[in-house]
């Protein structure tokens, strides 16, 4: 069962992380929507680029690779809470996807 109120406290939390990177200055224009259990930030007209997914454990955080194929983000293992995760975004490596 999905956990509705869940899912919407991490869309909140990456609508804002969102509205954050829009702001910056020649920042991208990504955006967040829902699929099921699953969130994803994607670029406007373009590819989605993370996927926030609501397991049994708790938030895992996704990449996606080239070659189509979702991958765990480096590093972190399934988190239960949702400030963890905008904070892991927050440090991502030299922002490489966004």
């Amino acid at each position: 069962m999905i956990d509705e109120l869940e899912l919407r406290r991490a869309a909140r939390l990456l609508e804002n992380f969102c509205a954050s990177r829009n702001a910056a200055p020649g920042g991208r224009s990504l955006a967040c929507r829902r699929e099921g259990a699953c969130l994803y930030l994607t670029e406007a007209g373009g590819p989605d680029l993370l996927r926030l997914r609501l397991a049994p454990e708790g938030w895992q955080l996704h990449w996606l690779r080239a070659g189509g194929d979702w991958q765990p983000w480096p590093h972190l293992p399934a988190h239960t809470d949702l400030q963890g995760i905008a904070d892991e975004l927050d440090q991502a490596p030299l922002h490489v996807h966004w």
